[in-house]
């Protein structure tokens, strides 16, 4: 039990050190670009969201529209 308890922090350990990582190469990427990298990311994740789902709908119209036409 107590080797899993170490393997696990150890595990973690890890993790948090690549998220520290990440997060330090966003910053100094942020400072050498001069771009809010997060938020933009958010932003166009979300724009692709709108995007797709609004092609979704204009598909799901043609179908029901097309259906009834033939």
């Amino acid at each position: 039990m107590k080797s899993k308890i170490k393997e696990l922090e150890s595990v973690v350990g890890q993790k948090q050190m690549k998220i520290d990582f990440q997060e330090k190469m966003i910053e100094l990427a942020e400072k050498e670009y001069c771009v809010d990298i997060k938020k933009k990311f958010r932003f166009q994740t979300l724009l692709r969201y709108w995007e797709e789902r609004t092609r979704l709908k204009i598909k799901i119209v043609r179908v029901v529209f097309n259906s009834g036409n033939q």
